[in-house]
């Protein structure tokens, strides 16, 4: 057993040692697989990143398993026209046999660049558009690689003419095209956002490719979707070296969940490694390739049809699973087969009983096992997420789930509850205003919330002593101003502003009866009528005096 299994196990223990602590209440906001039908959901599994260059290697994915793959590699490729240039250029990831010159290199549609037809392969079904672009910053910052899925068109750098190498002109050693064709600016970029952007505006979804190193250049980024947080090319090299690339990826998907958006998906990819064992690799001295480390990273994608329109808006509500197969033996991940959210819980389960269901929110393990109660959560959480394991070295990521506060704990969040400081909501009603949010007055402000006076016991008056009594509200917002607006209090009675009936009853034996109304700091009002009884104490053969 792994050691996130024993983590979750002491988990457990340690909370039921301590019995169940409440925070401050959170609710549910987005739910990325609120759309899904688990009992006609068709599971697409898919590759987003890797560089399938020839139809050898789409044969390759259709024989793993594969309903969908993206054939691609970068966009924009400047093709060195001898080995010993692509030497001097770093020896980029590309074959230096290929056709010489500037290409507008997009590999959209498939079939006009050597893929074969979906219709015949076995298991691919579609492909999906896609290329790696890389972003520019002549002023030498970081030069993001991204991938530009669902995008059709050719976009590229704009180039500097001092990063080339050996007189060549790139873009920041990306190979990129200077303009060669005369592209219009809405087809070309000159930072990292800007290809963001035109990623965006022509129609593409935006995936940040193997984010390692510090979160910065991620944090700075503005309406990209999606994260690298698994990459089979960064896991060989930890594997080479020992190091922790692919759990920087990780960390800074939380990170970004937590400072950001909630709403980025997380996505897992080969990256060259893929079923076919490339040939080529990118980089020398990998550990030898063997079934167990090769495409260990691909996504699940739950369809409603195999085709584009369907997996592409599933993919962008989030109603997917990244996955990861540190196992020789592929395509037995955990399959969760039901994920349901209530105002009160997270539920999930999976198609065997022995995997380890371990929380994540803003980075840290919040809980464990195949419910999540989010009154059990500790403050302040903006998302959680679940990884379930097998015990076979498979991992599987859920998507995060956006979290709110929800200080009345009624299961309406803060930002849209009309009340969130009185409970009216389906975890807790109002006694008088039910669940459903009501707002008779139409204010916006809930009924549960509206300023509110109650009735009330207001004690007779006795003639000839001195009497008090604080009328009482309730909710609304301090300070208040009373005042009567009908009806009459016994002579010499009178009610102060802040509520107070006062002074000496000099008459009595009758009940009076009186409106009172209370206003609020915002202005708001209540009304209610009341009624004070007058009394004759210790009085024989008394004359009744009314109020006049």
């Amino acid at each position: 057993m792994g050691r996130r299994f024993w983590v979750a196990f002491v988990l457990a223990l340690c909370a039921l040692a301590a019995g169940p602590v409440r925070a401050d209440p959170v609710v549910v906001t987005y739910n990325p697989y609120a759309s899904v039908d688990w009992s006609t959901v068709l599971r697409c599994q898919s590759q987003h990143h890797d560089h399938i260059l020839d139809a050898g290697k789409v044969l390759d994915y259709d024989a793993a398993g594969y309903d969908a793959v993206t054939f691609m590699t970068y966009s924009g490729k400047y093709i060195p026209s001898t080995l010993s240039e692509w030497q001097a250029l770093g020896s980029p990831s590309m074959d230096p046999g290929q056709p010489v010159g500037w290409v507008e290199y997009r590999r959209w549609p498939p079939t006009d660049h050597g893929a074969p037809s979906p219709e015949t392969l076995t298991n691919i079904k579609f492909y999906i558009p896609g290329a790696e672009e890389k972003g520019l910053l002549p002023n030498g910052e970081a030069a993001l690689h991204m991938h530009s899925t669902f995008l059709e068109t050719y976009i590229e750098g704009a180039g500097c003419d001092s990063c080339g190498v050996g007189g060549i002109p790139v873009a920041q050693n990306n190979f990129t095209p200077i303009n060669p064709a005369g592209l219009p600016d809405e087809q070309r970029y000159w930072s990292n956002q800007e290809l963001i952007d035109r990623i965006n505006s022509h129609g593409g979804h935006t995936t940040l490719n193997h984010p390692t190193g510090g979160i910065g250049p991620y944090a700075a980024l503005e309406r990209f979707g999606a994260f690298e947080i698994f990459n089979n090319l960064y896991a060989l090299r930890d594997d080479k070296d020992g190091g922790s690339l692919v759990a920087q990826m990780l960390a800074n998907w939380d990170e970004l969940l937590e400072t950001k958006s909630s709403m980025i998906w997380g996505v897992a990819v080969n990256d060259w490694f893929g079923p076919q064992k490339d040939p080529r690799p990118p980089e020398g001295n990998f550990p030898e390739l063997t079934l167990q480390n090769i495409d260990r990273g691909k996504m699940q994608v739950l369809v409603t049809a195999f085709d584009l329109p369907s997996y592409r808006g599933a993919f962008e509500a989030g109603a997917s699973f990244a996955v990861v197969e540190n196992n020789a033996i592929k395509n037995a991940y955990p399959q969760v087969t039901s994920i349901s959210v209530s105002p009160a819980s997270i539920e999930l389960t999976t198609a065997n009983t022995n995997e380890v269901v371990t929380w994540i929110g803003n980075g840290e393990i919040v809980g464990s096992g195949m419910s999540l109660w989010l009154d059990d959560l500790p403050s302040g959480l903006k998302y959680v997420r679940a990884e379930i394991d097998d015990l076979q070295g498979r991992r599987v990521f859920t998507q995060p789930f956006s979290l709110e506060a929800d200080q009345d704990g009624d299961g309406i969040p803060d930002t849209d509850d009309n009340c969130p400081n009185d409970p009216n909501g389906p975890l807790a009603p109002d006694p008088e205003g039910g669940a459903d949010q009501a707002d008779t007055d139409g204010d916006g402000i809930g009924d549960a919330c509206d300023l509110y006076i109650p009735q009330q016991f207001v004690p007779a008056a006795k003639v000839g002593n001195s009497y008090s009594h604080s009328l009482t509200f309730l909710r609304g917002t301090p300070p208040v101003t009373w005042s009567i607006t009908g009806g009459f209090l016994p002579a010499n009675l009178t009610l102060g502003s802040d509520g107070v009936i006062s002074g000496n009853v000099t008459s009595g034996g009758f009940t009076a009866t009186f409106t009172v109304q209370v206003t609020d700091d915002n202005g708001d009002t209540a009304s209610r009528i009341l009624k004070i009884r007058s009394r004759i104490v210790n009085c024989m053969n008394c004359h009744v005096t009314s109020p006049s």
